[in-house]
């Protein structure tokens, strides 16, 4: 399971069929990849996915569906994109506690 399936992201992104766009088979991972390393925890793989996580996944992957040449990529004044970021990350140090 996914943080997004691609019928979310396309949903998102307001596209009507997602099998017409390939494109979001490559990006979904990505995003994934990307929100695991910014914040030390595989959302992905929970039994639940956290609505945060999934926010930031949906987030990601319209800003980067739209311009591609910005992935992997945060602007400096995206301050929703970051705070998602640190909500996360805050979440996943409280997992580690035992």
């Amino acid at each position: 399971m996914g943080l997004l399936t691609p019928q979310e992201a396309a949903d998102m992104l307001r596209l009507p069929d997602p099998a017409d766009y390939p494109q979001l088979n490559i990006l979904l991972p990505f995003v994934e990849d990307f929100i695991k390393t910014a914040t030390g925890h595989d959302w992905a793989s929970d039994l639940t996915i956290d609505p945060t996580a999934k926010m930031l996944a949906a987030t990601l992957a319209v800003r980067w569906f739209d311009d591609p040449a910005q992935m992997g990529n945060i602007p400096g004044n995206d301050i929703g994109v970051k705070s998602l970021i640190g909500q996360l990350h805050a979440k996943a140090l409280g997992m580690l506690v035992v």
